[in-house]
């Protein structure tokens, strides 16, 4: 009786309550996720998602990015300023109520840094994306060209 009784009890803290702990996460989307194909030689690789949250009402903050396989991941943003392409590092990203926020090859981006296996084509890559709200979201980022 008390081993039914301790399986229940783990079985729901295990399958109930991180539904309970994670609601905040079904308002955000995570669409179209990859990392762009270097060279070899390179040590720098850039990854690109767009952040979709479907919350009528609650804004968040990426705060950072993780990833086992980079020594770090920074976000950053590309813009030309009087004819002069300028890239900043980005301390977190805001995400409005019912909006889209791309991380593309030609604005937003992440830097991912300092790699510490060899990549390929068709590798898949896991990322953490850390929000505010303490959320955060494991996504799968597939190497690509």
């Amino acid at each position: 009786m008390t081993k039914k009784i301790l399986l229940t009890l783990v079985l729901f803290w295990v399958f109930v309550f991180p539904v309970a702990a994670t609601s905040v996460k079904n308002d955000l989307m995570i669409d179209d996720a990859w990392i762009r194909l270097g060279p070899s030689i390179v040590k720098v690789y850039a990854g690109y998602f767009t952040i979709i949250n479907k919350s009528p009402n609650e804004s968040f903050q990426l705060l950072g990015v993780e990833s086992d396989l980079f020594e770090k991941v920074e976000m950053h943003n590309t813009s030309i300023i009087d004819g002069m392409m300028r890239m900043e590092h980005l301390r977190h990203v805001d995400i409005p109520p019912n909006a889209k926020v791309e991380f593309s090859t030609s604005g937003k981006h992440l830097m991912m840094i300092n790699k510490k296996k060899p990549i390929q084509e068709g590798d898949v890559i896991p990322v953490t994306l850390l929000f505010s709200h303490n959320q955060s979201v494991d996504i799968s980022m597939p190497v690509r060209r």
